[in-house]
Order: structure tokens, then sequence, then C-alpha cells
């Protein structure tokens, strides 16, 4: 079997079939950038041809996206972390904080014990680098913040968790107070973010 062309590699990356990504659709783009270039067309205004030719043809989008992201049911997650828990403890915790807080591989590595608030009603996550650049606090269940503790045997933000590589110092983060009332309210009015 010949291996697959780059329109055909694009088609599964996007979830499109093979037909919209054809090289006569590629010819007919070719000759619609012409056209738009001709008559000095800016994004709103292609943007309003491209609504007012699929009234016109009465074109519909599918009623199901084919290029939908398919997800884990619940029985699936829950097996997924049972068997990183048996590859190693660890894993298993890491797995199951990822999926119980929504948090990103992108934010999860940048945690530190700092991060966990686990004494608060209810226990919380501050995730400091997060989707466009914001922070926030996430909830976290009871029964994960007190897996979180039994983990962290009593650690939190020490030196050497801060000045670990991408850790709270390289940040640009100072060390903050460990219990939540040193704090003095300071973290008051932060959204929690369900995730």
């Amino acid at each position: 079997m010949a291996p697959p062309t780059s329109a055909q590699k694009g088609a599964e990356v996007r979830g499109h079939c093979a037909k919209a990504n054809s090289p006569s659709l590629h010819r007919i783009a070719q000759e619609t950038a012409k056209l738009w270039r001709k008559h000095h067309l800016d994004y709103d205004q292609t943007k309003h041809v491209v609504e007012q030719a699929r009234k016109a043809l009465d074109l519909r989008p599918p009623v199901e996206r084919h290029r939908t992201v398919e997800r884990l049911d619940a029985s699936e997650v829950e097996r997924l972390i049972e068997h990183a828990y048996r590859r190693a403890p660890r894993y298993g915790l890491m797995v199951k904080t990822l999926f119980y807080t929504g948090a990103r591989v992108s934010e999860f590595v940048q945690l530190a014990p700092r991060d966990l608030y686990l004494t608060l009603d209810p226990p919380q996550l501050r995730i400091v680098v997060a989707k466009g650049g914001s922070d926030g606090y996430v909830p976290l269940l009871p029964a994960l913040a007190q897996e979180l503790r039994t983990h962290l045997n009593g650690r939190t933000g020490t030196d050497a968790d801060l000045q670990r590589p991408g850790g709270p110092a390289q940040r640009g983060g100072g060390p903050e107070p460990d219990d939540a009332g040193e704090r003095g309210g300071a973290d008051q009015g932060r959204m929690l973010r369900p995730h």
C-alpha cells in the first residue's frame, strides 16, 4: 500500500474527509484568493462573502462534525487511572490529578507543593501558569486532597522545590506562606476555575 499523501495526512489530523483536501479544492481556493485580492476584500468582508455564498447555495454544516474529539467515558478514565496506579503509585496519582482537576499537562508540570491549599474548604490547587498566561484556583475533591497530603508527607514549598528547573522561583514567584491564614485574605476575590 502506498504511503499517505500530505492531503491524506492533513485529513487525518484535522478529522476531515480526504475530499475536503482534494487538489481541485486547492485550485478553487487559489481562484477565490485572486478574486478577493482583485476586489481588495479584508478579513471581515471575506467572511461575509463566504456566508452569503453558503446561503445562496443553501449549504448547512453537517449535523455531527467528524473532527470532534472522542473523549474517554468515566469507566475508561477509571481503568486508565487504575492501570497507572498498577505501574507506579505516583503515576496513578499524577494521572488522577490531571483528570480530576482538568489541568493541562503544561500546567501540571509547573506545580509545586506550595501550589496546594489542602486545608481550605474546599481544598484547592493553584494553577500558576494557566492558558493565556493567567493563574487560577481549581477546587479538589476531598479524597484527592487526602491522597495528595499523604503523598507529600508534610512537604511544603521548600527551597529545593522552589529552585527546581521551571519551578516557582524560575517563574518569578517568590515563596508564599504555607498556611492559608497567613496570607491575610490576599487571595480573596480570585475566581475558582471549575475546568
